[in-house]
């Protein structure tokens, strides 16, 4: 994978969005359970290679919670007020769900990008406080009007 030119990326990079944006929490949300899916895709792979090893041991932190199969639960965290201060963009209490994924896994693996580097590339990086998504408003976004095309 090579990266985009800074010419060709459209929108605004979420983390100079004022922090009560809720594209600004929402772009952090997604990249924080992308990097616990990619995290997770990993480790079930190490799985599958070694079943049968009584040695092997789950060695995986996820930041949210695992309630079922491709299902994330996140605690509120971040913002100014928060006692973690992890993030500096409020977080709520949300859930994120895998949605479709072995379809799409198939289609990665058609042009031959692997599911470490997709969860590589989207997920929020290890210590990063805030998300280097770049957003498109509703407002910058084609087709403003309700028409449907």
């Amino acid at each position: 994978l090579r990266k985009v030119p800074l010419e060709n990326k459209i929108g605004i990079k979420a983390d100079e969005l004022n922090d009560d944006d809720p594209l600004k929490v929402i772009a952090l949300s997604v990249q924080r359970s992308l990097r616990d899916f990619g995290r997770s895709a990993v480790e079930a792979k190490k799985a599958k290679e070694n079943k049968g090893n009584q040695e092997h041991q789950r060695n995986i932190t996820l930041e949210g919670e695992l309630v079922s199969k491709g299902r994330l639960k996140y605690l509120p965290d971040g913002g100014e007020e928060s006692k973690s201060n992890r993030y500096k963009v409020r977080q709520p209490q949300y859930e994120c769900e895998k949605i479709q994924d072995d379809e799409f896994g198939r289609i990665r693996a058609a042009f031959g990008v692997t599911s470490r580097e997709y969860y590589s590339a989207l997920g929020l990086q290890d210590k990063r406080a805030l998300s280097d998504f770049y957003v498109i408003s509703s407002k910058d976004a084609s087709g403003k009007s309700s028409s449907f095309f």
